[in-house]
């Protein structure tokens, strides 16, 4: 029998020593930090072995920061274990232990099983979210999310020059015969 390879390993990082006693009892490996504000002081190459880094913090916004900056440091390899949205404000694993001891092993395999990887990058989703509302504020209420269709049909035809789409409801053409008639006028002032 082959001894088992280290990157196979997965490692738990919590939030006190009492914390660190519950997962023990569970038969999870783990260390801990006296508090979330001390995982600033963890070097992340101390982990390098480490396939899988469950963090798991008290579930308040100061810890869950600091979680996040730490696991920016270490990489992909880490799972931020979250608290469910209606589990209360600086509920812990020992919080949990004691003040629901049925059904404990269940709930901790549970939001286990639910961490994800941590990324610092948002979604692609949430990024064109974020784009398309600040082009709406920069281009003032006239923009209604036409403007690329302008750059779609002169990348297709091969246009040059300016290339912007005219959006205002019902005197959209009256406006693209102004603006073609100010970027000949500009033209000509190039010219001469």
């Amino acid at each position: 029998m082959s001894a088992p390879d280290p990157r196979d390993a997965e490692l738990f990082v919590v939030e006190g020593e009492e914390n660190l006693l519950c997962l023990k009892q569970l038969g999870l490996p783990g260390v801990a930090v006296p508090a979330a504000a001390d995982l600033e002081h963890l070097d992340p190459r101390r982990f390098e072995w480490i396939r899988t880094l469950f963090l798991w913090v008290g579930h308040s916004a100061e810890s869950a920061a600091l979680a996040r900056v730490f696991a920016t440091r270490a990489g992909f390899k880490v799972r931020i274990v979250r608290w469910p949205d209606n589990a209360p404000k600086s509920a812990s694993l020992h919080s949990l232990a004691t003040e629901q001891p049925d059904g404990f092993q269940q709930r901790v395999f549970a939001m286990v099983r639910e961490a994800r990887a941590f990324s610092p990058f948002p979604s692609p989703a949430g990024e064109f979210h974020t784009f398309t509302e600040r082009l709406a504020q920069e281009a003032g209420a006239g923009w209604a999310g036409a403007g690329p269709a302008a750059g779609l049909v002169a990348i297709e035809y091969g246009a040059r020059g300016p290339n912007f789409g005219v959006v205002s409801a019902c005197a959209t053409g009256t406006h693209a015969i102004g603006d073609a008639a100010n970027a000949e006028v500009v033209r000509e002032q190039r010219v001469a």
